[in-house]
């Protein structure tokens, strides 16, 4: 079995999305959250067959995926999603950053 290399990076983006599903209920969002997460699912998997097949790090995507959208989930909203998700994607780019850093230097070469 192969051994996690990011595994703090990876909890740590579950934990921020965990934290901000209960900034508001489902009716005070566009889509149900159950909507927002099964996308975050359903783009970690198919991320990672394409990063598998390619060479890449299926745990940096993984981290990647599950952070892409993160602005939806405190905000119920797609628009100004993108600006929302800075603040808590800044904090964990800071927190795990040489981690994540040599991740991606080593996958990338």
């Amino acid at each position: 079995m192969k051994t996690s290399r990011t595994p703090k990076a990876v909890a740590a983006a579950w934990d921020i999305i965990v934290k901000s599903t209960r900034a508001l209920d489902d009716e005070d969002r566009d889509v149900p959250l159950a909507q927002d997460l099964f996308h975050i699912l359903g783009s970690i998997k198919g991320a990672t067959l394409l990063a598998n097949k390619r060479g890449l790090d299926p745990e940096i995507i993984t981290v990647a995926m599950i952070l892409h959208d993160v602005g939806r989930i405190p905000t119920g909203v797609f628009p100004g999603h993108d600006m929302a998700g800075v603040p808590p994607v800044r904090g964990l780019l800071k927190g795990m950053g040489d981690l994540l850093r040599k991740r991606w230097i080593s996958s990338s070469a």
